[in-house]
């Protein structure tokens, strides 16, 4: 079995510089302890919105939240933006198995009429800067994520076309999974997954040395995220 990586309880917020230009980002790392940060963390995925609604991304709620910081079945959220249009922000997560496999959730972009018009997604970049993270931090050469592709034996809308988006990101189909919730729905899943290259050069985003500390993953017994390899707009 691998060794599992870790993250230790921070936020930090700078800029990153890449081909497709500056843009600035935030990672909190649960499990939260202090109060205040915890708070804000909770406000800024509840202000993420669905496209041309007041219901928030993926409809998460605050009991979600606060059950990934006390369950540690999420283990780090990072919103990313292009300075020039603030309100288009691409978030997630990243989700630390028990197992050592590295999964990416929850991904969502935000965004109003003040839209990017660059070249690149936000959530493009947010993923780039993801896997350079599991790359050079967490020591990993693979991520997945999942899609929901039935609920109660019914297919989802828009799986598919979730199922295309990754794949241009470089994901392919690996397996599939189901689980039943506390709620009694059955969920099942495509998993799929993507080979990181590693880089020739450690990078230096976003740290190179506390990365790796005291949090722990999620244990076997706990479920995932039902919301896990959902993308709200890319």
């Amino acid at each position: 079995m691998p060794k599992t990586p870790q993250f230790s309880n921070d936020k930090i917020g700078k800029k990153i510089t890449g081909k497709h230009g500056i843009y600035e980002y935030e990672m909190y790392y649960l499990p939260i302890r202090d109060e205040h940060l915890l708070e804000e963390l909770i406000q800024k995925i509840l202000a993420r919105q669905e496209k041309g609604t007041d219901k928030p991304c993926l409809d998460t709620t605050r009991n979600d939240i606060v059950s990934y910081n006390n369950e540690n079945t999420i283990h780090a959220f990072g919103f990313i933006r292009d300075p020039h249009y603030p309100e288009d922000e691409a978030s997630g997560a990243i989700q630390i198995n028990y197992d050592g496999h590295i999964y990416l959730s929850d991904l969502c972009r935000n965004y109003s009429a003040n839209r990017s018009i660059t070249n690149a997604s936000p959530i493009k970049v947010l993923l780039g800067f993801f896997e350079n993270i599991i790359k050079t931090e967490l020591g990993s050469s693979k991520v997945r994520l999942m899609v929901l592709f039935k609920k109660n034996n019914v297919i989802q809308d828009g799986n598919f076309i979730l199922q295309d988006i990754y794949s241009k990101y470089g994901f392919g189909v690996r397996s599939t999974y189901t689980n039943t919730h506390t709620d009694g729905a059955k969920y099942e899943y495509i998993v799929m997954e993507k080979n990181l290259t590693t880089p020739k050069t450690r990078s230096k985003t976003p740290r190179t040395s506390s990365i790796l500390s005291k949090n722990k993953p999620a244990k076997k017994s706990v479920k995932k995220s039902r919301k896990n390899g959902t993308l709200s707009k890319v």
